[in-house]
């Protein structure tokens, strides 16, 4: 969720479809589009969307020796992939 909500916030942001009413030091300078990559609202997007492909990565890996039924694998292995590729999008949008 905290990745979902960053990425939306980083995306929507320059678009001036928000708008930061707090005292936050943080949330000033990104509403006045002063940031770097390594600000830490880009940070926690990073870490959770490179997190979120690791257990995927995880999952791809390890699901052949589970033992489970041969079509709840092909499932599993198809929902990893999937989310892999949604964190993958995330991070390069």
């Amino acid at each position: 969720d905290q990745l979902r909500d960053r990425y939306w916030e980083l995306a929507n942001l320059p678009t001036n479809n928000i708008l930061y009413v707090d005292a936050n030091p943080l949330n000033d300078l990104m509403q006045r589009f002063i940031w770097t990559a390594d600000s830490p609202r880009f940070q926690s997007m990073w870490q959770g969307g490179y997190r979120g492909i690791t257990m995927a990565n995880t999952v791809i890996d390890r699901v052949s020796a589970m033992n489970i039924p041969d079509a709840t694998k092909k499932s599993v292995l198809a929902q990893a992939k999937f989310l892999r590729g949604v964190f993958y999008y995330m991070l390069q949008a």
